[in-house]
């Protein structure tokens, strides 16, 4: 296992407890102690996970040695089917928060940050489960 496998081991680690955290809190209720330290928590976890994207952007920049054409090609990937991920989580969740309020309403200005928060979460499990499932595809010689 490689330098950049490991990091997207600890991405993914880290992130599903981030999106986990985000989904209890869209069942807390609002106004309570518990929803904000829970906000913070998964505010804090996504400013944790940027670190290690810029890292890895760092290394794909110096041309190092262990980071090759096809990491690069994992790599970008990773980031294509995440974004594609998180598109379609923010847009399910827009549409569900316009269908439970109806046309007409208003929406928090936090909720949009919740959309954000878990469109967010969603970009790192995905990029970091695919990025672990094409290097163990590609060790064992099968094709996605």
């Amino acid at each position: 296992m490689n330098k950049l496998q490991k990091m997207a081991m600890i991405n993914l680690g880290l992130a599903a407890t981030g999106l986990l955290l985000q989904i209890v809190h869209s069942f807390i209720p609002k106004g309570t102690v518990p929803r904000l330290v829970l906000s913070t928590l998964v505010l804090i976890i996504t400013l944790v996970l940027l670190v290690p994207y810029f890292h890895r952007r760092k290394l794909a920049k110096q041309g190092r040695q262990q980071y090759d054409e096809h990491d690069r090609a994992i790599h970008k990937t990773a980031l294509l089917v995440g974004l594609m991920s998180m598109f379609m989580v923010v847009c399910l969740a827009t549409l569900i928060t316009f269908i439970s309020l109806g046309p007409g309403s208003s929406v928090r200005i936090g909720t949009l940050f919740d959309i954000f928060l878990l469109g967010a979460m969603n970009l790192f499990v995905t990029e970091s489960l695919t990025i672990i499932i094409k290097y163990g595809w590609a060790d064992t010689g099968e094709q996605l």
